[in-house]
Order: C-alpha cells, then sequence, then structure tokens
C-alpha cells in the first residue's frame, strides 16, 4: 500500500530535527577563558580549580570544550548571544534572562577575617571586632559562635551584609551547540555530584589550597 506524501512529513520532521540535534551536539562547547585565582589559572601546570572540574564535566558528558578569551563583560554579552555556550557563575535575576543556572554548586566562596596591611588592628578574639567597621557575606558556613556574633550585629543594624556567592553551571539559552540546556545541565550536575563523591573534588581542592 502506498503511503501518503501527508502521512509521511511528520516522520520526516522528526528525522531532520533528530539529524539537527546530533549535528549541534558534535560541535565544541564554547567556554569562557579567564583568569581567576584559584579557580581559573594563568599556567601551564596548573589549570585552576574551576577549570579542571570545567573541563573534566564538559569531556565526561561527551562534548569537547574550546575555550574562548574574552574580557568579562564581553562574556556577559556573549553568552546573551550564544557566542558563549557554559560557564561558571553566581546566580542573580538578570543573569537568568539569558542562562539557565544548574542546581548543583560548583564550588563556593569563602573569606576569613582580614584587615588592612599597617593598620595595628590584631584580631585576637571575636569581642576585637565590637570597634570595627565589619562587612559579612551572607551564606557562608562560620563557627557557631561568631554566627551568633553577626547575627547580634546585624539585628543592632551595625553590620553590613552582601549576598552570598554559590557559583553554578549556567548553559547560555541562545547556544545553537546546546538543544536542550537542561539536560546538559542535568548531566554537568551530575558529574559534580560524582566527584564529590568519590572524593576527587576534596583532591583538587587539596592541590589548590582550598577547604572543604
Amino acid at each position: 500500500m502506498r503511503r501518503s506524501p501527508v502521512a509521511l512529513f511528520p516522520a520526516l520532521v522528526s528525522i531532520l530535527a533528530s539529524l539537527a540535534v546530533q549535528s549541534a551536539e558534535a560541535q565544541p562547547l564554547n567556554l569562557f577563558d579567564t583568569v581567576w585565582p584559584p579557580y581559573f589559572l594563568e599556567s601551564e601546570e596548573e589549570a585552576g580549580f574551576g577549570r579542571e572540574i570545567l573541563v573534566h564535566c564538559v569531556e565526561e558528558v561527551g562534548r569537547v570544550p574550546r575555550f574562548a578569551r574574552v574580557d568579562l563583560q564581553d562574556m556577559y554579552k556573549a553568552l546573551q548571544l550564544g557566542a558563549l555556550d557554559v560557564h561558571i557563575m553566581s546566580r542573580k535575576p538578570e543573569r537568568e534572562a539569558y542562562a539557565v543556572f544548574g542546581a548543583e554548586p560548583v564550588f563556593r566562596d569563602g573569606y576569613r577575617p582580614a584587615v588592612r596591611r599597617g593598620s595595628g588592628i590584631e584580631i585576637d578574639s571575636i569581642a576585637d571586632f565590637d570597634r570595627l567597621r565589619l562587612g559579612h557575606l551572607e551564606g557562608l558556613k562560620y563557627s557557631e559562635e561568631f554566627l551568633q556574633y553577626v547575627t547580634a550585629r546585624y539585628q543592632r543594624g551595625d553590620l553590613e551584609v552582601a549576598t552570598s556567592n554559590e557559583y553554578f553551571f549556567a548553559v547560555s539559552k541562545s547556544s545553537s551547540r546546546v538543544p536542550s540546556p537542561s539536560e546538559l545541565l542535568a548531566a554537568l550536575d551530575g558529574c559534580v555530584r560524582q566527584l564529590k563523591v568519590s572524593g576527587r573534588y576534596a583532591e583538587m581542592q587539596a592541590k589548590y589550597g582550598l577547604e572543604g
């Protein structure tokens, strides 16, 4: 029995769409190349903590990484246009307009108390912070004692609070090389989780002097 051209058309469209997806997924992924110690390093010996995870996970999901060096401000524009495909960055509402974010933190920023060199300020106990103007990065993990201290100062209104910095995989919504950002992100997130479970993540942290 001869099939109608009309009946064959949906199947043809499905085949062409599948070939287009396969063609897109065969292309290298464009990644942002930068210098951001200790996460991205300009060194032949050490790539940086973030770059190592990025390259490992992109290759783990079967894609080829291809780095492009652009200025920081141009990076955001490149993600908007789809010229860059994947990066690791903090989630902000304005960025969600042009990028889809993963759910598994790739890494978090952390800080220790620091004072200006030559200021003569010495910190030997929590009470030494009382007379100082104190900044606090919201979302960091502190000892219970210090957390109670910064909470009390915040409630008194004499603590400056910044937003927390967790960094996730982010995929451009406009990339022609990523047919399904959500599927790619699920695979990348799974890669990071596996690194953490296997202990390799902790080894990489130790390599770059980062605390777990």
